[in-house]
């Protein structure tokens, strides 16, 4: 059977489509996977490196942290936290996100005993353009064996208001995400600042979130 050139071109042109498409697919087998993937919570999401893991506590608690050995310790919080109903409102939402931290410190074991105190607030601006704030705390570490004492500087821990309007006849209760890096690790030295650097850097809060101001 004899073609015309055209037909020629048009059989040349669809047999090149054919090959294009096979040989997309076949890429598509060995493309690399991203370094990054992506955590999404109703109130939040955020980016984070492969090699880390996210693990859920609830319905308010994302941990990521990476495996050591046996065992998986986290490295960075994302916490939702709320004001208890059962206790009076603090005065201020400065006042509750100071009087949480405070109270994500406080652990005590056979041999030491760790507080926090004096948590030190300045605004804080995230590069997504989140408006929060950023504190610092006075981490204090006792032996309980020989009465000693040490401190240091644990944090930032970086928060984000998230207050509700409520509706009526509800009641009114501060709402907020705190991020930070786990306490376990940073008594344990194993803290990464690169990896909260990074959840901080790449935090975003969905527009309908329905919040108030402070």
């Amino acid at each position: 059977m004899n073609l015309s050139q055209t037909q020629k071109r048009q059989i040349g042109a669809i047999l090149i489509i054919f090959i294009l498409i096979a040989i997309y697919g076949s890429r598509r087998d060995w493309m690399p996977i991203p370094d990054n993937t992506t955590y999404h919570d109703v109130d939040f999401s955020f980016t984070y490196p492969r090699v880390f893991h996210v693990d859920e506590y609830g319905v308010d608690v994302a941990s990521v942290g990476k495996p050591f050995g046996d065992t998986y310790t986290p490295l960075v919080e994302v916490v939702r936290y709320e004001n208890d109903p059962d206790e009076k409102l603090p005065a201020t939402y400065l006042d509750f996100i100071k009087k949480q931290a405070l109270n994500l410190c406080g652990t005590d074991g056979s041999v030491e005993s760790i507080t926090c105190t004096a948590a030190d607030v300045k605004p804080y601006v995230s590069k997504k353009g989140l408006q929060g704030q950023e504190l610092s705390l006075t981490l204090v570490r006792k032996n309980l064996k020989t009465a000693t004492t040490t401190s240091s500087q644990y944090g930032p821990f970086y928060v984000f208001n998230i207050t509700p309007q409520p509706a009526k006849g509800e009641t009114f209760r501060f709402r907020s995400l705190f991020i930070y890096p786990s306490i376990d690790a940073f008594v344990a030295g194993t803290s990464s600042p690169e990896l909260l650097q990074n959840v901080v850097d790449t935090f975003l809060i969905p527009t309908g979130v329905s919040k108030i101001g402070e």
